[in-house]
């Protein structure tokens, strides 16, 4: 009816009213809406953002605890102070350069720097060339100081400390008794030698171990019968004590083990200076019997050289004669 639409325009008319310069929002959806209100004047940032701007002033790309952080670490390389705390033994170690008693090293060490030698209190930091160090404990070194020209290191009275004094100029004579036997070869210095054991070894040996072979001894002279009897064991073999050679080689007298059957010439040379044949004068103070003595010189693969003692001659004799005597002697 009439009065109908004419109060429906009416109503219209308020609501456009109270509407006006509104666009998009009425008053009650921005009321409820606050965080537009909150936005008010802001291009696509919130206040918490624009704050964050602000502290972050003059920085670029870090925060203000990252800035903070690197304050903390200035003048540092490689360790924060967090890490230089935690880790004691980087404190510890300070200013130490030294391998203490009971550790052992694990890392070379290189360089100029000094090592110091700690050890039951003894802290050794000099050295000069040719000095020894020695243990006077079972937990202590000392440093002796290098000798001079001319001196031996040598044990003092006791064996208690090594020490250096002056070689001596000592010569021997032709029958002294020395290192567990009696001279009877001299070279031209006076000090050194041949030696023969002071009794026999045997009073009846072979000269071969069962096999007629050429062992290549044929060395004759001053020294010769070492070379022969190394080539004699080749050739015979090794055993205990069952031919002459082997007899010699396993002779341990005065702590000497290096004897051996002595060449022909060697042979004779304790004939002559220290037994019957008495062209020193010292007479037979080596003791020899008047009987055949085998030297380490063979002749052939059947024949190898012995002499007789009772007037000196020298003859061949089969290698498997066995009652010929031997007589050991070595080098000094």
């Amino acid at each position: 009816s009439s009065e109908t639409n004419a109060t429906t325009i009416a109503n219209n008319t308020t609501a456009i009213a109270l509407n006006t310069a509104k666009v998009g929002y009425t008053e009650a959806l921005v009321s409820a809406n606050t965080d537009v209100v909150a936005n008010t004047a802001k291009d696509g940032i919130t206040t918490q953002q624009s704050d964050a701007i602000v502290a972050n002033t003059a920085k670029e790309g870090i925060t203000a605890a990252q800035a903070s952080a690197i304050t903390e670490n200035t003048v540092k390389v490689g360790y924060t102070e967090a890490l230089v705390s935690a880790n004691t033994d980087v404190v510890a170690n300070t200013a130490k350069i030294s391998m203490v008693l009971g550790t052992t090293a694990t890392t070379a060490l290189a360089g100029d720097t000094t090592v110091d030698i700690n050890a039951g209190g003894t802290n050794i930091t000099t050295y000069t060339q040719g000095d020894i160090l020695y243990a006077t404990s079972a937990t202590a070194l000392t440093k002796l100081p290098k000798g001079t020209a001319g001196q031996v290191l040598t044990m003092n009275t006791g064996a208690t400390a090594p020490e250096w004094v002056a070689a001596t100029t000592a010569t021997y004579a032709i029958g002294d008794t020395h290192q567990g036997g009696i001279i009877f070869y001299l070279d031209a210095s006076g000090k050194h030698g041949l030696i023969a054991a002071p009794s026999d070894q045997s009073t009846s040996a072979a000269w071969w171990n069962g096999s007629y072979v050429d062992t290549y001894a044929y060395g004759n002279g001053i020294g010769a019968g070492e070379g022969n009897s190394q080539g004699i064991r080749r050739w015979q073999g090794i055993c205990s004590s069952c031919y002459a050679n082997e007899l010699c080689q396993d002779l341990n007298l005065g702590g000497e083990t290096d004897w051996y059957l002595p060449s022909k010439y060697e042979l004779n040379l304790m004939y002559e200076n220290i037994g019957q044949g008495n062209a020193l004068g010292l007479g037979n103070i080596g003791n020899f019997a008047n009987n055949y003595y085998w030297s380490s010189t063979e002749i052939d693969n059947f024949d190898a050289w012995d002499q007789y003692f009772s007037n000196g001659s020298q003859s061949s004799n089969n290698k498997n004669y066995a009652f010929s005597r031997v007589r050991a002697v070595r080098a000094f």
